[in-house]
């Protein structure tokens, strides 16, 4: 179990080296993480929400959507001439900000759902970096730990 961040943060520094895609490497680690015990089948099978990963797949859709339809490309101009004279941390604020308030209305899924096209179009036309992806990834995972009444 101990092993579980270390290869997490492995994958992350792959990832952002660009020496293994994103996906690759978190399927690289989730199959490392089950040969080495961190997690078993029965635990994965319990705890991995079929509805979770269904409103991710389906949120594909919702961003081609967006895109097709210029929105995203709007909202983030939008975003970056807000932002822009911030700087990159500003930037990255308004990303973090945006994608909290969607998913304290919505929820996780639905609210990364609805920020990745734009976050894609700031990181294509603005600025070519992955790390405008981070606060997506960072609200994705840290919301699930906020208790829910």
């Amino acid at each position: 179990m101990f092993l579980a961040p270390f290869l997490a943060m492995g994958m992350i520094l792959l990832n952002a080296l660009e020496l293994v895609p994103l996906l690759t490497g978190s399927l690289c680690v989730a199959f490392a993480m089950l040969v080495t015990g961190c997690v078993t089948v029965s635990s994965v099978r319990k705890n991995v929400s079929v509805s979770l990963i269904i409103t991710i797949a389906a949120s594909f859709g919702m961003a081609d959507a967006m895109e097709s339809t210029g929105v995203a490309e709007e909202l983030s101009a939008d975003l970056v001439a807000i932002f822009r004279k911030t700087g990159d941390i500003g930037i990255l604020f308004s990303i973090y900000f945006c994608t909290m308030m969607l998913t304290s209305l919505l929820s996780n899924a639905g609210g990364v759902a609805l920020m990745f096209p734009i976050v894609w179009r700031i990181q294509q036309l603005h600025f070519k970096s992955k790390v405008y992806m981070y606060p997506l990834i960072l609200l994705f995972i840290s919301l699930f730990n906020i208790p829910r009444f």
